[in-house]
């Protein structure tokens, strides 16, 4: 890698200096608005005349903290009810006043509490319906307020998907010239007079090259995912329907569970359930197939099949698919021919975008099998150093898998577990009974049986939540059980090489990561001359690589939720996980390759009880 190798010791010297100054501000810039100020964005109509959606907020903390507050300050504060959320009330009453809590009722409130109401009194959820509040719920104190700033959230789909597309070629064209991957003008190669043969010998000559090449085996997924973020619109409005739900075939919602986690199947059916129900969708129904009862509430939408312990297979398919092909049994499928089923994993939740784009596809009807997009930072964020990190999964699903749904209606590069979407007919033809080699990662297996039949995939509109793993060696299981089924799938004599090429050529670029990665240090040590494609291609592969975090952080963070700053900072934040990612995926590598390969690791979706003391 010519003036690229010649170059990292300097390199590598900025970026650690220009890592320590980010760390410092960012620790800078999280002690200030969690500590002094903060601003935030406004969202409904409680506060109103005074404070309208989309106002911003300058707020401190320091009064709160000091137990400053008095009547007629406008606070921020966890709400009483869902600790997820933020009100912005007016403080009414303090700890000894008596209040109106109804036209004939009074309350007097305790020590340590406050009386929130919002200025609008005909519709604001506060004190009159939760009662008094805990002081130490309250997060700031509100000091200015600026209008609205509808002029940002006007911005267009396609203004904003120039300027990401803007922002990305940037990127490359950066790196490609301060890396010297692009060699402009007459800039020389220092290491074009180093001869390797000569200085490092014949063996470790052809090791180097070697190591240098398998940089190259990510090349066919990295060009699918520049092509796949710049070729469509990655930041689309919302879903709109093209046909009367009334008019849609009947939907089946499947989620296959073990049962370790009956709270949360309970909690998300309920939520998915309402969420059919308020979007519109007619002809459907919820369907939990699990290992263990998870207790289910009676519904006539709602079904829960227990898989027998005793159930076998043809193929002996074990885990998921198992349960999957049980579910394709005559005397337990209850849906027809022309019935669709959308798979979801137990923690799934749908939205109201999916459920549109769901129905579209099905109302299309030309493809048998599809999928959409899963984002991971919704609602409250676990861990954030995996979620973070999976701001990369974002990307390449709106990378790769929708270029090769959109424009090939192929899965060439295989596809997801969940947000999945089949035909019955079709997915009873296909089967998931395909022994153990197809039961670690079933649905890649099932994605190239279909390739192999010569069936159809379309992408899916609109996106679906789910949450990242909640610690680091869920994480780690995760890659490694990920990688082990997919590798499995690629030495699988019954898919035929010329379906599964990509597949592989991708399964390798992950399996040689450690070999890959150790041209970092090697480099360093030992430069040797490459070609100049050679030294553009890898630059290029860095730098998409790189920008796939950022992209995941714009598509998965909100800004008007988060605010520019915090935005700001979820973007450091995911390139700061850039090494903690490669030495995750080194690990789960090595570790898949050297250990037992068919076992299913489920990692935990449910967060410990609180205990109260």
């Amino acid at each position: 890698m010519g003036l690229l190798s010649w170059n990292l010791r300097p390199m590598t010297r900025r970026a650690l200096g220009m890592a320590g100054g980010i760390f410092k501000y960012c620790c800078i810039a999280h002690c200030t608005f969690e500590y002094i100020a903060d601003i935030v964005v406004c969202s409904g109509s409680s506060m109103e005349p005074t404070l309208f959606t989309n106002n911003v907020l300058l707020t401190e903390h320091i009064s709160p903290r000091l137990q400053k507050i008095k009547r007629g300050d406008i606070i921020v504060a966890k709400s009483p009810t869902d600790p997820r959320q933020f009100v912005c009330k007016r403080v009414t009453g303090i700890a000894g006043d008596r209040v109106k809590s109804g036209i004939f009722s009074e309350v007097q409130i305790p020590p340590g509490h406050v009386w929130l109401e919002g200025d609008n009194r005909g519709n604001s959820t506060d004190s009159r319906n939760y009662g008094p509040v805990p002081a130490g719920l309250i997060r700031s104190r509100a000091i200015l307020r600026r209008r609205k700033i509808n002029r940002v959230k006007m911005m267009s789909s396609r203004m904003k998907h120039a300027l990401h597309c803007c922002l990305f070629i940037t990127l490359i064209t950066a790196f490609e010239v301060f890396t010297g991957g692009a060699r402009i003008g007459d800039l020389a190669d220092p290491s074009a007079g180093v001869d390797p043969w000569q200085q490092y010998g014949v063996f470790a000559t052809c090791l180097l090259y070697f190591f240098r090449l398998l940089a190259l085996l990510s090349l066919p997924q990295v060009v699918f995912n520049f092509l796949g973020l710049t070729l469509y619109n990655a930041f689309p409005d919302g879903v709109k329907l093209k046909g009367s739900p009334l008019l849609a075939p009947y939907i089946c919602i499947r989620v296959v569970t073990r049962g370790d986690f009956p709270q949360l199947v309970q909690r998300n059916v309920k939520r998915n359930l309402q969420r059919c129900v308020d979007t519109g969708l007619e002809n459907f129904m919820i369907e939990v197939v699990t290992d263990k009862p998870v207790g289910l509430p009676t519904d006539h939408r709602v079904r829960e099949v227990v898989v027998p312990a005793a159930y076998r297979t043809k193929t002996g398919a074990l885990f998921k698919s198992r349960a999957l092909q049980y579910c394709l049994e005559n005397g337990v499928n209850g849906l027809s021919e022309t019935d669709w089923i959308v798979h979801l994993d137990e923690e799934t939740l749908l939205t109201e975008n999916s459920v549109r784009g769901i129905l579209n596809f099905v109302l299309d009807g030309k493809h048998p099998f599809g999928q959409g997009l899963i984002t991971y930072a919704n609602e409250d964020v676990v861990n954030w150093v995996t979620t973070l990190a999976d701001s990369f999964r974002v990307a390449d699903d709106m990378g790769k898998l929708r270029l090769q749904f959109s424009m090939f209606h192929r899965p060439l590069f295989s596809w997801k577990g969940s947000y999945v979407v089949t035909q019955m007919s079709w997915e009873r033809k296909v089967s998931f009974d395909n022994g153990p080699d197809g039961s670690v990662a079933e649905d890649c297996f099932f994605a190239m049986r279909a390739f192999k039949e010569g069936l159809t995939f379309n992408f899916i509109e609109g996106e679906m939540w789910e949450k990242s793993p909640f610690t680091l060696w869920d994480f780690l299981q995760q890659r490694k059980r990920w990688m082990q089924g997919i590798l499995l799938v690629v030495h699988s004599p019954i898919i035929p090489v010329r379906h599964k090429l990509l597949l592989a050529v991708s399964c390798y670029s992950w399996v040689t990561m450690p070999l890959s990665t150790s041209n970092v240090i090697l480099a360093a040590l030992f430069p040797i001359p490459c070609p100049p494609l050679m030294d553009f291609l890898c630059v290029f592969i860095g730098a998409v690589n790189i920008y796939m975090y950022v992209f995941g952080v714009m598509k998965s963070f909100s800004l008007y939720r988060f605010g520019a700053v915090r935005f700001v900072l979820c973007i450091l934040g995911a390139l700061c996980t850039i090494p903690f990612n490669v030495l995750i995926e080194n690990v789960a590598v090595i570790w898949g390759l050297f250990s037992h390969k068919y076992r299913f690791y489920v990692v935990s979706k449910e967060l410990p009880a609180s205990v109260t003391v």
